[in-house]
């Protein structure tokens, strides 16, 4: 078996799958070498290449594709590599940068890697998966926007010009006082499905703050336009989207509100993150 060589963000990432299935339970993560957990302990993950029987007291949960923290430039650099690009050829210029970049380069992602998994086991009674229910599907696609947030690295940019793109054929049928409440409508209409629909994300994708569910970048995306009042216009479009992009990614004045514990806290950073990029757009259109 390859050498385990997690880090600090995934080895987060397991505990915070270990709360969304069991809450406050006393929590445990075993490396390949350890097969029974500590005394107390009532809910483990055991990470190997193979599934570990169940110790006695516990059943099996699930089994996951192990995944460990890498970075959007690393990702982008190894594709680059493996291309064969000439040394001087654009694109190698480009991703060594980004590889390099703390804001867009160094933004985490997860990966799964090719031979590990991770088992969870819990006590009886203290842990469970939900069992598939019909609306999952439904479900499903509405918070990844049709499948957008399970790309493994640009979901949420995505998500957001998707949204741009749907909103300027609108944009050029309806006049200003029409289209803003109709992103109004989308705005509020998103938002309130993701607060809805959190704790299934949750639960749906074993994690706090799911990365697949990209609809609260429509919800900020469209607070953005609608502040902003973009027209028809590209420019207008263009200018929108990479404003909240750029709140959306240092959230400058936007931490403090993941700090209120508030349901729907999926949504709401990027809600905010939305009404200063929707000001900051309009202060742009206005000196152009």
């Amino acid at each position: 078996m390859e050498a385990l060589n997690d880090s600090t963000r995934s080895t987060e990432r397991i505990f915070s799958r270990m709360r969304v299935m069991a809450g406050n339970a006393k929590s445990e993560l075993l490396p390949d070498s350890v097969v029974v957990p500590t005394p107390g302990t009532e809910i483990f993950c055991h990470i190997s290449d193979s599934r570990i029987l169940s110790p006695a007291g516990f059943d099996h949960l699930i089994s996951l594709s192990h995944k460990t923290a890498t970075t959007v430039g690393s990702v982008a650099w190894n594709l680059v590599e493996k291309a064969g690009l000439p040394a001087r050829a654009p694109g190698r210029a480009v991703c060594r940068k980004l590889g390099i970049s703390e804001v867009v380069g160094g933004r985490v992602i997860y990966q799964s890697h090719p031979n590990l998994m991770e088992h969870y086991f819990a006590k009886p009674g203290v842990a469970s998966i939900p069992e598939p229910q019909p609306m999952d599907a439904i479900y499903s696609n509405v918070v990844t926007v049709f499948g957008i947030g399970k790309l493994p690295i640009i979901g949420a940019t995505l998500a957001s010009a998707v949204t741009c793109a749907a909103v300027w054929p609108v944009a050029i049928l309806l006049p200003i006082p029409a289209l803003v409440p109709f992103l109004c409508v989308l705005a509020i209409a998103s938002s309130v499905l993701c607060a809805k629909l959190e704790k299934w994300s949750q639960r749906a994708f074993f994690a706090e703050d799911p990365r697949e569910v990209v609809l609260d970048e429509v919800a900020g995306m469209a607070v953005t336009l609608a502040i902003a009042g973009a027209g028809a216009s590209v420019p207008a479009i263009l200018v929108a989207f990479f404003a909240f992009r750029f709140f959306d990614i240092f959230k400058f004045g936007v931490h403090w509100i993941e700090t209120t514990g508030w349901q729907g806290m999926i949504v709401w950073d990027d809600v905010l993150a939305g009404i200063y990029a929707g000001i900051l757009t309009l202060g742009v259109l206005w000196l152009l």
